[in-house]
C-alpha cells in the first residue's frame, strides 16, 4: 500500500487556547503517521538503528486550511513521492473523517544519516527498493473516498 492513514481521536489535550487542535499536534501525528507507514514497508525504528542508519528533518511545510476541534475524529494521510540519493520526500494530509474535508496538507523533506555521527549519506538500495512511491494525487483523493 503506497498510502497509509493513521487515525486520530482529538482530546482537549490536543487544543490550544482558541480551542482547536494546536499546530503542534499536527506536527507529532504527522511524525506518528510517518513511523507507522515506514513500519508498513518493513522499516520500525528498530531496523534502523540496528543497521546504524536512521533519518532526520530537513524540513517541514504545513499549510493548514480548516480547524479541527475536540471530539473530532481525524485521519493522517501520508505518502511518499520520491526518493533521491539522501533524501525522501513525504506528503500528509489530515482530513476530519466525518466530512472528508481536508484540514491540512504538509510536506516533510526527510534527510538519510548514519547513527554513528549523523552525517546524512545515500539511501541503502535496500531500503530504496522496499518503498513504493505515490505521485498522483487523484489517487490519494480516491483513497479519502474509502476512509469511514
Amino acid at each position: 500500500m503506497n498510502i497509509l492513514l493513521h487515525s486520530v481521536n482529538v482530546t482537549r489535550s490536543a487544543l490550544d487556547f482558541n480551542r482547536h487542535v494546536n499546530n503542534l499536534e499536527y506536527l507529532k501525528w504527522m511524525q506518528e503517521a510517518a513511523i507507522k507507514h515506514s513500519t508498513h514497508f518493513g522499516w520500525p525504528p528498530k531496523r534502523y538503528l540496528e543497521i546504524g542508519y536512521s533519518w532526520v528533518v530537513g524540513s517541514h511545510y504545513i499549510e493548514y486550511l480548516r480547524p479541527a476541534f475536540e471530539d473530532d475524529r481525524l485521519g493522517i494521510v501520508t505518502w511518499v513521492s520520491e526518493i533521491k540519493s539522501r533524501m525522501m520526500k513525504r506528503h500528509y494530509w489530515c482530513i476530519n473523517k466525518e466530512t472528508k474535508k481536508i484540514l491540512s496538507k504538509g510536506e516533510t523533506m526527510w534527510i538519510f544519516v548514519r547513527g554513528t555521527d549523523g552525517k546524512p549519506c545515500r539511501i541503502i538500495d535496500e531500503l530504496k527498493s522496499d518503498y513504493m512511491l505515490e505521485t498522483n494525487e487523484d489517487e490519494v483523493r480516491e483513497f479519502l473516498q474509502q476512509i469511514r
